[in-house]
This record gives structure tokens, C-alpha cells and sequence, in this order.
């Protein structure tokens, strides 16, 4: 089978992969790409918002480590173990 056929062959079966997904998503877009995502600035803004009520009420629960090493010139210190 010459390179020519193989190719046309592949863009045919991906074509056929396609239309059949086309068909399991009722032609809407795919979740990944995001465009019909569940998602909304509204559930998201209730998320920052339940996150900031956490860090109000435990704002101390876990303390965040510096690097160790810092690169020099860095104002940040090495965790004291």
C-alpha cells in the first residue's frame, strides 16, 4: 500500500471516529474543550467563596513552608526544622 492510500486511509477512519462521537454527544461540544462545561462563574464565585470563609475561621491550620534553599537574593528565609 503506497503512503498515498495509507493516508487517506487514517484521515477516512478518523473522519469515521468523528461523526460517531458527533453523534454520542448529540453534536454538543466535547466536556474537555470547556464551552459546555457544567462549570459557571456563579458555582465558582460560591467556591472562592466557601474557601475564603475556610481561611477566615482556620486561617493558621497549616502554615506554608519557605523553600530550602532560597535562591539568593530572596527575601524569604529556609524552614527552621
Amino acid at each position: 500500500m503506497k503512503l498515498q492510500e495509507k493516508v487517506q486511509t487514517l484521515f477516512a477512519a478518523i473522519e469515521e471516529a468523528e461523526k460517531q462521537e458527533d453523534q454520542a454527544l448529540n453534536n454538543l461540544d466535547l466536556p474537555e474543550l470547556g464551552e459546555a462545561s457544567a462549570i459557571t462563574s456563579e458555582k465558582l464565585e460560591q467556591a472562592v467563596q466557601q474557601l475564603e470563609n475556610k481561611l477566615q475561621e482556620k486561617p493558621k491550620d497549616k502554615p506554608l513552608k519557605s523553600c530550602s534553599p532560597c535562591p539568593e537574593g530572596s527575601s524569604a528565609s529556609p524552614a527552621k526544622i
